[in-house]
């Protein structure tokens, strides 16, 4: 699986559905909100609280498409500061193929799991001042499913489009939302999926249930022809030699001229080969030049142990009741990365200057540590936007983001409607290594709060 733990993921998931029972039907919301029978299906899809804490929360299953049976599981939690106006975020996960309950146990939600595989409170949590909504994408992806082949999606246009149908009943089902500024956020591979989701929004506002105000991009990959010269900056990090560093930008080049022809099938071979080695009998060239297992964060070899508990904990059978996912699988997510395969190495940079364009609110941010999107790679896509504040936005001048004891713990760019931030000492995960200051970054730029105090 590209970007995220695929080892881990497959491992555990496969491991835990082994051993389990049966457990309730799965809910299906959509006979219920095509019904109109909408008190009765937010009944139904309440979700008990895992502690004592009485955390509000509901999910279930919401149908995208009847012809292929295909259903994209969500998991809803009201802003606990029980603000009425409070804004809504979509957040998605990457991969593809990565579920979304990552980032509610691991980054973002109000839960993580212990090695009991039992639930805490996170301290800092996104969930407690806005309205989180999760949603395993596309179908496929955790507990998300499809009936036939068809269904799966090949391209962002096809992922744009099963969502805005999902969030469509989403926000008629919860419909004192509708009206509360809602932003499509997410990470790595995401960076594609909340781009096309907010332009099929944006093609679609007319009759829209919903009111956009904005995408949240953290460590995404875009734009592919400019975000993989990875060659300076992991000679410069003394991870290479120089001889390595000439082998990864042959590859490189390599890569761009098939993207070039579009031969997006073999840029993604090459590149595979080159950084990920997703299943191949034989490790990456990265790996067998660095010796790394985890290019997420430049100070960590390996995957941190809490990333194996939460599929665990997902596979319990007072969770999957809890839940309302029945005895679906947890799907590893291999078949959405085979599916996606071309899609890969295409450019998204298209669907983020149509929003930055039409005024709609733009963060872009990136973990000073990651390897796999470093921040350079994401500022040469950023500098290659073609949008019209485009030249005023590039010669803006750089913030010094401060926390309250005055330690810089970040540096922004600001200009009008679009804000791009680096964070300091965190990786591919933000939220995960830096959760303080990235709840910090997205409250400043969702109120429109200055960074320079």
């Amino acid at each position: 699986m590209r970007w995220i733990h695929a080892a881990i993921f497959l491992l555990t998931a496969t491991k835990c559905l082994a051993s389990r029972d049966d457990t309730d039907d799965p809910l299906f919301l959509t006979p219920f909100i095509r019904a109109g029978r909408l008190g009765e299906a937010r009944k139904l899809s309440s979700v008990p609280p895992f502690d004592k804490n009485n955390i509000r929360s509901y999910s279930g299953y919401l149908t995208v498409n009847e012809t292929t049976s295909s259903n994209l599981f969500f998991w809803f939690f009201p802003a606990r500061n029980l603000r009425k106006d409070a804004p809504t975020l979509l957040f998605l996960q990457g991969g593809p193929g990565a579920s979304s309950m990552f980032s509610i146990f691991i980054e973002t939600g109000p839960y993580r799991i212990n090695e009991k595989l039992t639930t805490e409170l996170r301290e800092v949590a996104w969930s407690h001042d806005f309205n989180m909504l999760y949603i395993d994408n596309p179908v496929g992806t955790g507990f998300s499913f499809t009936g036939s082949d068809a269904g799966f999606v090949t391209t962002e246009e096809e992922v744009g489009r099963d969502l805005f149908e999902a969030l469509q009943q989403f926000f008629t089902l919860f419909n004192e939302y509708a009206d509360n500024e809602f932003y499509v956020s997410g990470e790595s591979y995401a960076g594609k999926y909340v781009p096309a989701t907010a332009y099929t929004i944006h093609k679609n506002r007319g009759r829209a249930k919903m009111k956009l105000s904005g995408i949240i991009i953290g460590d995404g990959w875009t734009d592919p022809i400019n975000m993989m010269d990875y060659d300076q900056l992991l000679q410069q990090l003394g991870l290479i030699s120089a001889i390595q560093a000439d082998h990864f930008k042959k590859v490189q080049d390599q890569a761009k001229a098939f993207i070039r022809q579009g031969n997006y099938g073999n840029a993604y071979k090459i590149m595979n080969e080159l950084m990920d080695g997703d299943q191949l009998p034989y490790k990456s060239y990265f790996y067998n030049a660095t010796g790394l297992d985890f290019y997420f964060n430049l100070l960590q070899s390996s995957a941190p142990p809490e990333f194996e508990y939460y599929p665990k904990f997902l596979q319990l059978n007072e969770t999957r009741r809890a839940i309302h996912v029945g005895s679906l699988p947890f799907n590893d997510g291999s078949k959405v990365e085979n599916k996606l395969m071309l899609d890969q190495y295409v450019s998204a940079k298209a669907f983020v200057e149509e929003i930055l364009n039409n005024d709609y609110k733009v963060l872009i941010y990136n973990g000073q540590l990651d390897l796999i999107v470093p921040y350079a790679l994401t500022m040469k896509f950023i500098r290659n936007l073609d949008w019209k504040n485009a030249s005023k936005f590039i010669s803006a001048p750089r913030t010094i983001w401060k926390n309250p004891a005055g330690t810089p713990v970040g540096y922004v760019h600001r200009l009008g409607n679009f804000t791009e931030a680096l964070v300091r000492n965190a990786g591919h995960m933000v939220p995960y290594d830096q959760p303080v200051n990235a709840l910090d970054l997205i409250t400043r730029f969702i109120y429109n709060k200055p960074f320079e105090t």
